[in-house]
Order: C-alpha cells, then sequence, then structure tokens
C-alpha cells in the first residue's frame, strides 16, 4: 500500500513539474521519464523550475537521469543546439548559462561550415 501511495505522489509531482514548463513555454524533451520519476523529489523539480524560469533557455532541453555523470547540466553532442538537464543533481544558473553559451556555439559554428553555393 505504501508503494502505491509514493508512486501516486512522484507521478503528481512529475505531471505538476512538466505541467509548469510547458505553462511557462519552453521546449524540452524527457529522456528517462521512468528514473526520473522514480529517483526525483518535489525539492529537485522545484530547484530545476527556479533556474529553468530565471534564465529562460530557447533552447530544446532534454531531461535525463544519470547519477553516475556528476554534471547538472551540459550541451548535446547529439542533438544540435540542445541542453541536456541532469536530474540527478541540483541546477544551479552558472552551470545552465555555460550549457546554453556551448550549445549556442556548436549551433554557429555548424552554420559557419554550410557552404552556400550561388545560384546560377
Amino acid at each position: 500500500m505504501r508503494d502505491k501511495k509514493n508512486q501516486k505522489l512522484a507521478e503528481r509531482d512529475f505531471n505538476s513539474f512538466i505541467n509548469d514548463l510547458k505553462i511557462g513555454g519552453l521546449e524540452f524533451e524527457i529522456i528517462e521519464e521512468n528514473e526520473i520519476k522514480k529517483n526525483c523529489l518535489k525539492g529537485l523539480y522545484n530547484r530545476a523550475k527556479e533556474v529553468l524560469f530565471q534564465v529562460n533557455p530557447e533552447e530544446l532541453l532534454l531531461f535525463v537521469f544519470r547519477d553516475k555523470k556528476t554534471q547538472a547540466c551540459w550541451s548535446s553532442e547529439d542533438y544540435s543546439g540542445s541542453v541536456i538537464i541532469n536530474m540527478a543533481y541540483n541546477l544551479e544558473i552558472s552551470e545552465l548559462k555555460k550549457a546554453r553559451g556551448e550549445a549556442r556555439e556548436k549551433v554557429r559554428q555548424e552554420l559557419d561550415l554550410v557552404i552556400v553555393e550561388p545560384e546560377t
């Protein structure tokens, strides 16, 4: 009975987090939904929302739970212009700004590499 109650609370907290991000207009994907639900507490969601809404990133946010990786966020290698948010750790404003800057720089570099041939 206790596990079912905890599961419902975890589901409620997760859904509240997702709804708040949607209402806030952030673009995001949840990569490891079950891991996040299983491991995150309301305090982690609140901290992440607080930082996200202060920085208000325009990049696509990819949420994961990677307790073996010591970073709270980084720019994605696989999804250009995206920032990965690791819900295993408290998100800090400086880290998010740095990851956002790196994601934007990668996009800029990719655009610089595109060769546009003139029309003939």
